[in-house]
């Protein structure tokens, strides 16, 4: 047999062996709020045209927003099918999203029913540095509603490669 079409398991989901010549890492920012994780991501991958919110002193993320690679800016909006922690559906794309398409999304006064809502925010740009990766912000860890850390970046890590 072809060795191409042997399956084997990888982040616990069956691949062909070829897929494994071009793995694509998830890697989770995680740490406390206000730290600078959104900046992090902005200053490696979008140097002078940020693209993730930046706090002023307050819990800013509150959706977790993946960043890879595509041929163009997009943003991706998917909603929980039947609340939190079930299935998820895409609801809405917007091509060149702004900083306040993206605010709409992620930030919100009642959060936890934001994120209640939003599963997660998918952002993709023609950034060549990402090509391989899924860089996620998370919200902080430290983040005053525990609840909200559980359905948001207490789910993801288990599913990312490496957390930063």
């Amino acid at each position: 047999a072809d060795h191409h079409q042997r399956q084997i398991a990888f982040r616990n989901q069956p691949v062909g062996i070829a897929q494994l010549d071009n793995p694509k890492y998830r890697v989770a920012v995680v740490g406390k709020y206000q730290v600078g994780k959104s900046a992090l991501i902005n200053h490696l991958f979008f140097g002078s045209r940020p693209i993730l919110l930046e706090g002023a002193g307050l819990c800013t993320t509150a959706i977790p927003t993946e960043v890879e690679y595509g041929s163009a800016s997009r943003m991706e909006v998917w909603h929980w099918s039947n609340g939190a922690n079930s299935n998820q559906n895409l609801a809405e794309t917007v091509d060149n999203p702004t900083i306040e398409d993206l605010k709409r999304v992620t930030v919100g006064k009642d959060r936890k029913a934001l994120v209640q809502q939003v599963s997660r925010v998918k952002l993709t740009a023609a950034n060549e540095s990402l090509r391989g990766y899924t860089v996620l912000d998370t919200p902080g860890i430290d983040d005053p509603d525990v609840d909200l850390l559980i359905n948001t970046t207490y789910r993801l890590i288990p599913d990312c490669d490496l957390a930063l």
